[in-house]
């Protein structure tokens, strides 16, 4: 979950996210593509990434939804049967809250680990 061993003051807020959350290089480059296009579909981010297979690029998704990182948008097809999604930048105060709080969690869990350290 959270990546502090390779955090540095320096790291920019993208950076900060790619390794608070340990993103793979390829859920790093999508997610950098949101903070240029802000609302973007798979089929965009396919012709984006073009060396990168499409099933490669659905789980990434699946996982910076999962991070909450960005959301998702059900559009039906005009004219058509079906629907597909567009996937947007979760607001980056949204973001930052959720960090605050899984840092917590992080903190008094550890907190806690160490005080059951048993003494030699």
């Amino acid at each position: 979950m959270i990546d502090i061993i390779n955090y540095t003051p320096k790291s920019s807020c993208i950076e900060l996210i790619q390794k608070f959350y340990s993103l793979n290089t390829l859920e790093y480059e999508i997610y950098e593509k949101f903070w240029k296009y802000k609302e973007i579909d798979v089929n965009y981010i396919v012709n984006l990434l073009e060396n990168r297979e499409r099933t490669f690029i659905n789980r990434s998704l699946k996982r910076l939804l999962h991070h909450g990182l960005i959301n998702r948008e059900k559009k039906s097809q005009k004219g058509k049967r079906g629907f597909y999604y567009i996937y947007k930048l979760t607001s980056l105060e949204i973001i930052k809250e959720k960090m605050r709080l899984e840092l917590d969690d992080f903190y008094s869990s550890t907190k806690n680990q160490i005080s059951q350290i048993p003494q030699l």
